[in-house]
């Protein structure tokens, strides 16, 4: 039997903040006139980037070939990290939240993580650090929608550890000045999933921005694992509601010669926040140290930050227009300021072996205008088999999919098969492989 659960809230995991002395920032080396650190401008926040390579568990990953870092490293990463003099840290490759928190202990006490499990078994990879002197973190979320925990879990497991992360912010004590900050970890494998990743990066904006209660300055921070041209970037800007950062210093952000991975993107609205509309990497030779060097203590890969004003810049201009077209996707779930975080709740809309069909498969959900819950799925009639009996059915929910109506056929071609405008479908841009098979089929919404 076969059942298709709808989770109609996001799993909020949070990390214990634990009280931890206060640590003090000091850079050994010599850093040159021009280079990083610099201050923050006045009444502007800092947001940075960085890919913390297998943290903390690199010797692991790496069959030994790379040692995890000694504590001494570790208090040498959040200096480092605090020299920044950042408001929002979005950190990706987070293996270990038990060293996710240390880290934030030794950075002192003002500082403050989101991060979360899979199942309670397994560490989200992206995560949320951030300096509660500067900013509220009024929500945070794991956006569930993600297309990877759709499509691939067998093929590429690691990617339902990769959900996005999203918070909104604002600069202390202005909690009208709101920015919403999703940081994600793009796949290092397959240029088609990428561009399926891009196009529902794209989609998920579009849906924020057309949602009246959401700030429209967004701002997404990532190790893409590609360099523009290549995905996910030309499907990012699809939608018309992002722009790429370009890098004032370099486009390299490894420390390897070639590779260009993580960057920045934001909405207009944000983009008019920027005082200097351009992003900064933090290299090794700022600090005096090798690529290697770096790499032992740090990561692979190399900071990357943007400044954001806390008000508009004077003569900024007003934002342009928000589009309202967007890819097909129902809009997110998202939290808003004061509102508690919900509980994970599961309903059932189809059960296999009840209501005629033997088995449901590839399921997909959307919200009408008017608030009505819609899932879609294929009832199989005899089997799991793509090419048997297949009808299209529907199911509605009229409060919130707590609770489900009768069972509706909308497409029944006799004994051919029928698919429904399933989440495959509206990524046939990006022309992934048919429907694979999973272990469960879910849509976390």
């Amino acid at each position: 039997m076969k059942t298709v659960k709808f989770h109609l809230a996001l799993l909020l995991a949070s990390v214990a903040a634990l009280p931890a002395a206060q640590t003090q920032l000091s850079i050994s080396r010599a850093v040159t006139a021009f280079a990083f650190p610099y201050p923050v401008p006045t009444n502007h926040l800092r947001i940075v980037s960085w890919n913390l390579e297998f943290f903390n568990d690199r010797s692991a990953k790496t069959g030994g070939a790379k040692p995890d870092r000694t504590p001494a490293q570790l208090d040498v990463l959040a200096q480092r990290i605090r020299g920044f003099d950042a408001a929002v840290v979005v950190l990706q490759e987070m293996d270990q939240i038990a060293a996710l928190n240390d880290l934030r202990n030794r950075m002192g006490a003002d500082w403050a993580v989101f991060a979360g499990h899979v199942l309670g078994l397994f560490p989200q990879q992206n995560a949320l650090l951030y300096d509660t002197r500067k900013v509220d973190l009024l929500s945070a979320a794991f956006v569930r929608t993600h297309p990877v925990t759709n499509f691939t879990p067998l093929l590429y497991p690691t990617w339902t550890y990769r959900c996005p992360v999203t918070g909104v912010f604002s600069p202390k004590g202005r909690s009208h000045e709101t920015f919403r900050v999703i940081g994600i970890h793009g796949h290092y494998q397959d240029p088609e999933a990428r561009k399926t990743e891009g196009y529902w990066l794209a989609s998920y904006v579009s849906n924020l921005l057309v949602n009246p209660h959401e700030t429209r300055r967004v701002i997404l921070l990532e190790d893409f694992n590609g360099a523009p041209p290549a995905a996910p970037h030309n499907e990012l800007v699809s939608a018309g509601n992002l722009r790429a950062l370009a890098k004032r210093n370099g486009d390299l952000t490894t420390i390897y010669p070639d590779l260009k991975l993580d960057h920045i993107y934001v909405t207009d609205a944000a983009r008019t926040r920027l005082t200097d509309p351009t992003a900064f990497v933090v290299r090794p030779e700022y600090y005096g140290e090798t690529g290697p060097q770096f790499e032992a203590a740090h990561s692979d890969h190399l900071p990357v930050l943007m400044d954001y004003a806390v008000a508009e810049p004077p003569g900024a201009a007003p934002p342009q227009p928000i589009p309202k077209q967007s890819l097909g996707l129902p809009p997110p779930t998202t939290l808003h300021a004061g509102e508690p975080p919900k509980p994970l709740m599961d309903s059932v809309p189809f059960t296999g072996g009840k209501e005629g069909y033997t088995v449901y498969r590839c399921p997909t959900l959307a919200v009408s205008a008017q608030g009505t819950v819609l899932a879609f799925c294929e009832g199989r009639v005899n089997s799991h088999k793509d090419e048997d009996d297949m009808d299209v059915v529907l199911k509605r929910s009229t409060d919130g999919g707590r609770t489900w109506g009768p069972l509706q056929v909308l497409a029944n071609d006799g004994k051919n098969p029928c698919s429904p405008p399933s989440t495959r479908c509206m990524w046939s841009k990006s022309s992934p492989p048919r429907a694979r098979r999973r272990k469960r089929d879910s849509i976390w919404h």
